[in-house]
């Protein structure tokens, strides 16, 4: 797989959610070879939940957040680019 990235933000998602551009700096990084399997739930935890509306978007936004902060700190301790998602 190429790791295309993900669809578009969900409906209702903010310009400011940051989500898709943490994945796509990620994914410029090589996170996706790092944890294949983890990298694709991220994804797909991003594109399913476009359907998903009040506490449930809320939900899975908060369990999204933790989950791509948990895989950026195993890939910046792996080696990988500690500035991902970081302001400069």
């Amino acid at each position: 797989m190429t790791g295309a990235p993900p669809d578009e933000a969900p409906r209702g998602a903010g310009p400011d959610d940051g989500i898709p551009a943490l994945i796509e700096a990620l994914r410029a990084r090589g996170a996706a070879g790092f944890d294949a399997v983890g990298f694709r739930v991220i994804e797909a935890m991003w594109r399913r939940g476009g359907h998903l509306q009040g506490t449930a978007r809320t939900a899975l936004r908060r369990k999204l957040a933790r989950r791509l902060a948990a895989f950026r700190e195993r890939f910046e301790r792996a080696g990988g680019s500690a500035d991902i998602g970081r302001p400069a």
